[in-house]
């Protein structure tokens, strides 16, 4: 009943903006995520005030108490390309100071065309982490920690005197050398599942790595 309830509130909500649609896995307007130029008309017009209007009540309380050094925005679908722009683009215009990094599996794909990206950095984030992240995003907030150069942080793309900066792929991780998760922080009761649920990545650091179906050695190197 109160899932029932949530899905027909956003629909709600999405009635009130033309040509967009949000619900509990998916945000679509009336801009492409495949084009930059409509994802810059999405940052700048009119047409997401869905988007600009939440911002603030999500974000500014948090940030006004607590301003990082570093923030990351994950995307893990093509759906959340759109959102974490407008999102990284409010975060630059009021806390110009965050260094913002982008990272997830969409973001891995997404980064192989980076020149065609480099109107966004700057404005919507400052980095891009692509395949594995654990260690690089650990460097890069050490790197940010000591004002040290970006240049020794594998698999991160930054904007560095007006040219796009493409660090070396590190090679993965050995699974097994990675600490078990830890998930005892997490507001469990604010979640919209009715029981517990914790992800488990089976294919990640598959030795086979041969499976014509699976798309996973274009998110994590192998």
């Amino acid at each position: 009943k109160n899932l029932w309830l949530l899905e027909r509130a956003l629909k709600l909500v999405s009635l009130s903006y033309e040509k967009t649609e949000i619900t509990l896995t998916s945000f679509s307007s009336q801009y492409s995520e495949y084009s930059l130029s409509d994802i810059q008309n999405a940052i700048s017009g009119e047409q997401e005030d869905l988007m600009k209007s939440v911002l603030p009540a999500l974000l500014q309380p948090w940030l006004d108490t607590f301003t990082p050094t570093l923030l990351g925005i994950s995307v893990t679908g093509v759906s959340q390309i759109i959102p974490a722009m407008i999102a990284g683009d409010w975060i630059k215009q009021k806390y110009p100071n965050i260094h913002i990094v982008v990272g997830g599996s969409i973001i891995t794909r997404w980064a192989s065309d980076y020149n065609q990206l480099a109107p966004l950095f700057h404005k919507c984030f400052d980095s891009l982490i692509v395949f594995e992240g654990e260690r690089p995003l650990a460097m890069l907030a050490r790197a940010l920690e000591n004002n040290e150069s970006f240049k020794t942080v594998p698999n991160l793309i930054y904007s560095e005197d007006n040219s796009i900066s493409v660090n070396s792929v590190e090679k993965p991780l050995d699974i097994d050398s990675l600490p078990t998760p830890v998930f005892d922080d997490l507001p469990f009761d604010q979640y919209l599942s009715p029981y517990l649920v914790l992800p488990i990545l089976t294919s990640r650091g598959c030795y086979w790595n041969k499976c014509t179906f699976c798309d996973h050695s274009f998110i994590y190197g192998n």
